[in-house]
């Protein structure tokens, strides 16, 4: 909204005639407009309301950055048929879209803002980025894309939101991740790995008949499994740039061919790899990039690019799925495919997914052998002292040890002592206790001698 004031004087200091004109966004006066009278004051002046899309906020803004040389273009990253959305952990939900509004956003969140959010468990639409007061910088070597919003749910009483995204490089589009919300800051960061950060060309996977092989298993992928049936052309229902459905016809490996089923008639068959509604397209360049588990195939055509972004699923064959348009006419789909998985020997890379899962549970393993083995080790310590923490019990024991050495190992053999007994005649009482003295103190030696025992 802008107003415009007219006055016979200074405005504000004792004129006589006041006249203002009420600017108010309307993005379907694609004309100009006109004035609308809402009150007339006769010679005193009046009051006009004005729709036009003249003073609307804009929807985009550029969408490159050059530094040192290098020039980073985010119009891949630019929806011009919807927005990204986004769920954190927390719960909450997020609209992005970069250099550009968002067009299907909840209530409450404007077209001219780049970022709106939700926060888990609560109605209110929370605007943290507005795209007109949109920043681009390059830091600490990466690129980096920085947004002004209205007060919000979380900040402190007239301290606006700022969202910041960190760029890093990736082979395809990619998509944005929450790194960590900062409410006593009032900043959410969000990272996003994607091709539009690199500073070097992508590595193009060769490709032969519409055949590759998997740069990390070396499995063969053959994408001429991806038949319609008996057909080769699949339609797909999707958006075009004036957010209208239509319908796209797309052969990843050949021309459309003229005995595709329903395919309209403005499509060339012979020529075209794909057609939008009645709109041919003769495709001139094909790439095949490979990174995250994702192969991304490219088609150029007529200055536009067709990319569709394969993902492995349990899915037989599958069938794409329209993503978005970008603000360079790139047109994003999304396939899901058992064709393009990795195969048995992904269980054993440690590039993919599957087999970090694999990593965790042998280090588990070897854990719990650890912890066994310490366990075990305890227990046998505890054994030791109970068996040999008396000395009657320590000499049976280093006795039958060395007895056994003996006769067994160094095959010795013992000569026991050879006791004889006889009777005594004891007239007198006094050498009786004598010699009962005697034994019992012959009884106390044996057993103090048996710390003094050595196994050999």
């Amino acid at each position: 909204m802008m107003i415009l004031r007219y006055c016979n004087k200074e405005c504000g200091k004792g004129g006589t005639v006041n006249s203002t004109i009420t600017f108010i966004c309307d993005r379907e006066q694609l004309k100009g407009g006109q004035p609308e009278l809402i009150q007339s004051y006769g010679k005193n002046g009046a009051d006009f309301i004005f729709r036009t899309s003249l003073v609307c906020p804009p929807l985009e803004r550029e969408c490159s950055y050059t530094y040192s040389g290098n020039t980073y273009d985010l119009q891949l990253l630019t929806s011009r048929t919807g927005s990204w959305n986004y769920t954190s952990r927390n719960k909450d939900r997020f609209w992005i879209n970069i250099c550009r509004g968002i067009s299907d956003g909840p209530k409450g969140c404007p077209s001219h803002a780049s970022v709106c959010m939700i926060r888990a468990g609560k109605d209110k639409v929370n605007v943290l980025g507005l795209t007109s007061t949109q920043m681009m910088t390059y830091q600490g070597g990466k690129l980096q894309l920085q947004y002004s919003g209205l007060p919000s749910d979380g900040c402190r009483k007239g301290v606006h939101p700022k969202v910041v995204f960190y760029f890093d490089c990736g082979s395809h589009v990619g998509q944005p991740s929450l790194s960590r919300e900062e409410w006593s800051s009032c900043v959410v960061v969000i990272n996003w790995k994607s091709s539009v950060a690199c500073k070097v060309k992508r590595e193009r996977i060769e490709e032969n008949n519409c055949v590759v092989k998997h740069p990390v298993t070396g499995r063969i992928i053959d994408f001429k499994k991806l038949l319609n049936g008996s057909e080769s052309t699949w339609k797909v229902i999707g958006r075009d740039e004036h957010v209208k459905e239509v319908s796209y016809y797309i052969n990843v490996c050949d021309k459309l061919g003229k005995g595709t089923k329903d395919l309209p008639s403005g499509c060339n068959g012979d020529v075209a790899s794909v057609c939008i509604e009645n709109t041919p397209f003769t495709v001139t360049d094909k790439s095949i990039y490979y990174e995250d588990s994702i192969f991304s195939l490219e088609m150029t055509a007529d200055k536009v690019v067709f990319v569709i972004n394969f993902q492995c699923s349990e899915e037989k064959v599958g069938s794409p799925k329209f993503d978005y348009l970008s603000s360079n006419k790139h047109y994003f789909f999304t396939w899901t495919t058992s064709v393009v998985c990795a195969g048995e020997l992904s269980r054993e890379v440690t590039d993919i997914p599957e087999a970090g899962h694999k990593t965790v549970k042998s280090v588990g393993k070897k854990n719990l052998g650890i912890a066994f083995g310490v366990v075990f080790a305890v227990l046998l310590v505890i054994v030791f002292v109970v068996v040999f923490y008396k000395p009657s019990r320590r000499h049976k024991i280093i006795s039958y040890l060395r007895v056994n050495f003996k006769t067994l190992v160094l095959r010795k053999e013992i000569n026991y002592p050879t006791y004889r007994y006889q009777k005594l005649d004891v007239s007198d009482d006094d050498e009786a206790d004598s010699l009962i003295k005697i034994a019992e103190g012959s009884d106390d030696e044996e057993e103090n001698d048996d710390d003094d025992l050595l196994p050999f």
